[in-house]
Formats: C-alpha cells, structure tokens, sequence
C-alpha cells in the first residue's frame, strides 16, 4: 500500500511529544475517517481497514519518542499503515485455505456488517492499548458498554495460532499431569513479573475473538491443545500468537477451561478477577448478569482479586461479589452458574430474570405477554437439549403458561 501524505493535525504531533492522550485522541479523530477510507481501497474490506489503522495509531504511540516532526509523523504512519495491510492479507489468504479444508467458519472482522466502523470502539481499543495497565480494572465496564450496543454475536471462530488451526472437535477428556510444588512455585514468581504483558496483549487491537451465539455452545481445541468450553452468549478474547509467546484469555460470559501443560501458564481474566494455573480444568461464571463464581476442578489454580490473592486447590470454589467481596458459593449457585457445563438449565429468580435465561441458552425467543407475572418469583430446570421439559418447570413453579402469539412464544398467567 502506498499511502499519500496527509494533512497530520498538529494536535497529533504535540499529543506525541508530550505523551498527551487528550491531543492525541483529538488528532485520531481527525484522520481515523479518511485513513480507514484509504485503507479498505487497499485491503477490500472496511472493518479489517478499520483495525489496520487502530494498529497503526498504536504504533506511532509506542514510537512516539522518535518522531520529531509532522513529516516524520507521516512516515511513520505510511509505514505502519504499510505492514498493516500486509499482516492482513496474508492472514486473510490462510484463513481463506483453513476454510475451504477444514469447513469451518472465522468470525472475524471480515464478517461484520458492512457499516461505517465505529470511531468509539476504535479509540475505546486504541487506549486500552495505550495503557495496558489500566486495562484490567476498566475492562468489565467496556465490555459491557459495547455488549450493549453490540447484541448480536458471530459463530465460533477459527484458524488462530502461528504454525497452528484451532478445529472445532467433540470435546474429549484430557489426561492432566501433576506439577510438583517446586514447579508451581517457580510459576507463580514467573506470573507476577508477566500481569502487564498479559493485559498489553489482551489490550491489543490484533486479539482475536470468540463467540458463542445464544443457544450454542461452542467447544475448541487451542493451538496449545487446551479445550475450551464456552457457554451460550459468551465471548472469549485471546492474546495474539496464543500458545507460543503467551497463554492469555479474557472472559465475558462462562466457560470451562482443560488446561493442557505447557512451559507457560495459562492467564485467564474475567470480570475483576485474575487466574493463573500451569495445568488443570477451571470453570467460570463471568457477566455483568450476577457475582463472578470460579471453582477449581482439577489442578491449583492462582486467584487475585483486586490487591487479594491465594492458591485455590482442586474442589474449591469462589463467589467474587461487586466491591471485590469474597465467599464460597451455595450449592445453589454453583448449579445455577456451571449446571450447563453438564448440559442442565437451572435457573430462579423472577419469571423477567427466568424467561430471559432461557433466551440465552435456548435461543428461545420468548416474551412476557403480563406485566403482572414479570416480578414473580420463579425457578425452571431442564436439559439443554429439551426446551419442553424447562417450559413445562417454569408453568409449574410460577404458575403461569406458555402460549403462541403470532409465532412467538409468550409467557402469560396461568388458568
């Protein structure tokens, strides 16, 4: 790509020279627009051209202390725009061979709708980038500003790793080795020295992303041979090179992790709290819809809740409430949060709070044709493969009924 020179706001160059976020964003907002114009002539596809010019503001920011000039700002934003594009069209042209061989679908940004790319979510990953240190505090609160505005999800994605596909196999057992203490102990040393380069990585506007549509579950062999388990409208954001310079993922939903072993531990962050463990199996209930819940099935596993931290042993399990207090669960809870692991819905509350859980794990679709009914309280179990027998608990315990309204289910009070 042979960019032209650009008219570069002064702004940019004093937000550069002086480390200035505030002149910085003013200047990204001036070029963002054209630059991404420009870019997706050269690419053929404006939500990948979009993240190409992120990465390109993100690396003059890093390079900031050797640009001088408006003139040097130019170059190196040519330069960066440059590879940019090319990084892009050689993934673009792998993940082009993965498909056609494997019958596997990526959703990556070349999927999105076709629409004008989104200046906020851009310079939103642009900062998180910049600071990587405060991306840990603040990422639940941006993630839930962009599921807000961004409901609908992609399939399972695909093709991720250096050298290496992620496929989409039946989940399988894995055999889990043991680590001896001295080896945990040396991991844990390694891991407090590693919390920035974990949260840079995550940060990185290159992390991929997997979803989990409602009513899917979606299972995943990573490059590592770790096997991922992510619930029903779960997203899962994954550390560029996963699984050769680093083991990184950060959650928004649930999901079980099988560790596999390796030289590096595997980093895991999700909705204010941070894990690490070398090998074992986890799983996680971490949305903004109720209290992160982690409980340790097989392995030791590294907790840090906000200056907190502990080893957490196989069998336990935590509940991390909002304000970072921290508890065992009930039985209850567990159920309610992980049941689906083993393919159970089990949920309670109100028949607002019900119905809605069985939106997101049946995909069902169904409304609440009573205002009287929404606040009364409720419970339904069932399988995940039988939305019925879930439908036929609901009726039961809040006694009220489903009927069809032209062709949606509504949930109405009971005769």
């Amino acid at each position: 790509m042979t960019a032209p020179m650009y008219p570069i706001p002064p702004d940019l160059l004093t937000g550069l020279q002086n480390s200035d976020d505030r002149l910085f964003e003013q200047g990204f907002r001036a070029l963002f627009s054209v630059l991404v114009q420009e870019t997706a002539t050269a690419l053929g596809e404006p939500a990948g051209a979009a993240r190409v010019v992120e990465q390109a503001f993100v690396r003059i920011w890093d390079e900031r202390a050797g640009i001088k000039s408006i003139d040097a700002v130019n170059v190196a934003m040519r330069k960066a725009l440059h590879e940019g594009v090319v990084r892009a069209q050689s993934r673009r042209v792998a993940l082009h061979r993965f498909e056609r061989n494997e019958g596997v679908k990526n959703a990556g940004p070349r999927d999105a709708a076709a629409t004008s790319p989104d200046i906020e979510q851009a310079w939103l990953r642009i900062r998180r980038a910049m600071h990587p240190e405060e991306a840990a505090s603040s990422a639940s609160h941006a993630e839930a500003r962009v599921d807000a505005k961004h409901r609908s999800a992609a399939h399972m994605s695909g093709a991720m790793g250096r050298g290496k596909s992620w496929v989409i196999p039946a989940l399988s057992v894995l055999g889990i080795m043991a680590i001896s203490a001295g080896a945990f102990a040396l991991w844990t040393m390694q891991r407090n020295s590693g919390d920035k380069v974990v949260q840079r990585a995550l940060a990185s506007s290159e992390a991929q992303m997997l979803t989990a549509n409602n009513g899917l579950i979606g299972k995943i062999t990573m490059a590592d041979e770790t096997v991922v388990k992510l619930g029903s409208g779960s997203r899962l954001h994954v550390s560029p090179e996963f699984g050769t310079e680093l083991r990184a993922v950060a959650l928004n939903g649930t999901a079980s992790f099988a560790v596999a072993s390796t030289a590096m531990p595997f980093e895991l962050r999700a909705n204010g709290v941070a894990v690490s463990l070398p090998t074992g199996t986890i799983d996680i209930r971490a949305d903004s819809l109720a209290p992160t819940l982690v409980r340790v099935r097989v392995g030791q596993a590294r907790l840090k809740v906000g200056d907190s931290s502990w080893t957490a042993a196989t069998g336990q399990s935590f509940v991390i409430e909002t304000g970072g207090k921290i508890r065992e669960p009930t039985s209850v809870e567990t159920d309610e949060a992980l049941g689906w692991i083993d393919g159970r819905f089990i949920a309670s509350g109100s028949v607002s709070d019900v119905v809605g859980k069985m939106n997101r794990w049946y995909a069902a679709n169904a409304g609440i044709g009573d205002a009287s009914i929404a606040d009364r309280p409720a419970s339904a179990v069932g399988p995940l493969d039988s939305l019925k027998v879930t439908i036929k608990s609901l009726e039961k315990s809040a006694k009220v009924q489903m009927v069809w309204e032209k062709g949606k289910m509504m949930f109405r009070a009971g005769r």
